[in-house]
């Protein structure tokens, strides 16, 4: 039997994490604690108009889980009590077609109802605001000052009366289309003449990733899992390639040059080489790097995020430009991409931007520039990383676990490394120093490191590392499973 646990004594469960609000639905995502938040935001978007209501829409989207829609129509509800003139999106639709669509429309800002790449249980609430990336610490910090302060209303969780009207629409799609002309060369993908296998992993993308590629571009197209579907087909609609077998097997035993996947906003992407192999972020983000300088013309600087492959930064090395290290989320990298001209900036998670499209992540983007560079450099994947890491002058070899552990056992673990100093030995080698930028990132060399940190979407610790020698990988990886057995002790 299980044992039933004492109720909280905080007054809401809601804590914005690396991007947006997620939470289990019907445990805390709740309809009254949507509200909550709502409100919150309201507040703050009439606080920064000098303490008046916008006049300026604000605009309501959702991807395809359980319930998004009405989530979306409570906002609405909420916002229009407020004085507020809300709009919302016509359809199921990917995050980074939101975050465009708020800049585009000059709105106060924008609700995206998504939890991602979480499980079929949950559900998020994300900010957008109207620079059409995430919201930053800053704005999720006043957020979270409002949502405490209303939280002793009890009035602040309760839903809106229904409307009488229903709420204006707008599809932003075709506009999306039309702005992604500023970095996609549709007229060199028109020629192109490969087979693409596509998995939106029955999440958003389906009908915007498929429809794009078989409208504009040369490209004969398999989709699988062609429909929207709230358990995700009893998978984790994350793309890794642990999630993607039956794409990966697809791709193998066909003929295609490719397979794609996007999560289930698809605001990060997934990608299989022709030989059935998953190609990460970490190295498609230099990949994408060499391409856009070298057959673009694109000039300016790179950023990634502390937990990314340090490929990207020897690859910027060789072209003579910066890449900026920021913490673990988008928002980071959004940031100084409104501040300076990033060729690219991503993160090990699958999110990639650049500087002629939204400080946002976008799956769909990252989708056709690398169709874009399949087609200009007439190889595979795996032979155009070949090249990079050549022409990177390296090789780094990495590691990448999600320790899933009690409370008490992540504790001490954390505690272990945190106990750890520059000139200890670890796994064999001396640790030349220790960052704290996120979590605890030790150094080993001039290339090697490795981070562990708590997860800021998911209740499990994340541990991520690289060498260039395989074999120091292998015994960092014997040092940290006896870690986990004395922690977990």
């Amino acid at each position: 039997m299980a044992t039933a646990t004492a109720p909280s004594t905080k007054k809401h469960p809601v804590k914005f994490g690396t991007d947006g609000w997620r939470a289990i639905m019907a445990d805390e995502f709740t309809f009254a604690n949507a509200a909550l938040v709502v409100r919150a935001i309201a507040a703050y978007l009439t606080d920064e108009n000098g303490g008046t209501t916008p006049t300026q829409p604000v605009l309501l989207g959702y991807d395809g889980r359980f319930l998004g829609k009405h989530f979306a129509e409570l906002a609405g509800a909420v916002f229009t009590e407020l004085g507020f003139n809300p709009i919302i999106v016509p359809r199921y639709t990917p995050t980074p077609i939101v975050a465009f669509a708020a800049k585009h429309y000059q709105t106060c800002g924008a609700l995206m109802f998504t939890a991602s790449h979480n499980p079929p249980e949950y559900m998020g609430l994300k900010f957008i605001p109207n620079y059409a990336g995430p919201a930053t610490q800053a704005i999720t910090d006043a957020i979270m000052a409002h949502v405490d302060r209303l939280a002793d209303t009890p009035a602040s969780f309760t839903k809106p009366a229904e409307l009488d009207d229903p709420l204006s629409t707008i599809d932003p799609t075709q506009d999306y289309v039309d702005y992604l002309g500023n970095s996609i060369q549709w007229d060199v993908l028109a020629k192109a003449n490969f087979n693409v296998a596509y998995d939106p992993m029955y999440g958003a993308g389906f009908g915007y990733l498929d429809t794009l590629i078989t409208e504009k571009t040369g490209i004969k197209l398999t989709t699988l899992h062609n429909r929207i579907d709230p358990l995700f087909g009893g998978c984790l609609p994350e793309p890794k390639g642990e999630y993607l077998a039956e794409l990966i097997d697809t791709v193998k035993n066909g003929d295609y040059k490719i397979g794609l996947a996007n999560d289930g906003d698809a605001d990060r992407f997934g990608v299989i080489d022709s030989d059935g192999t998953f190609i990460g972020a970490n190295h498609m983000l230099p990949m994408v790097l060499r391409y856009l300088y070298h057959r673009r013309g694109f000039r300016g600087n790179t950023v990634r995020s502390v937990a990314t492959s340090r490929l990207l930064d020897a690859m910027a090395a060789k072209l003579g430009i910066t890449c900026h290290e920021t913490k673990v989320g988008f928002k980071h990298m959004g940031a100084k991409m409104r501040e300076e001209a990033i060729i690219v900036g991503g993160e090990e998670a699958g999110g990639l931007s650049i500087h002629t499209h939204i400080p946002e992540k976008d799956g769909i983007l990252a989708s056709l520039l690398f169709l874009e560079m399949l087609t200009v450099e007439g190889k595979t994947m795996g032979e155009i990383l070949k090249d990079t890491q050549a022409e990177a002058g390296m090789v780094l070899h990495g590691i990448h676990e999600n320790l899933h552990m009690s409370d008490a056992a992540k504790l001490s673990l954390m505690n272990q490394f945190k106990a750890l100093k520059a000139g200890d030995i670890f796994a064999g080698r001396h640790i030349d120093s220790i960052g704290t930028l996120e979590g605890i990132k030790l150094f080993f060399g001039e290339w090697d490191w490795l981070l562990i940190r708590p997860s800021g979407t998911e209740p499990i610790l994340r541990v991520y590392g690289e060498s260039v020698d395989d074999r120091f990988i292998q015994q960092v990886d014997t040092t940290l499973t006896g870690m986990i057995a004395a922690a977990s002790a």
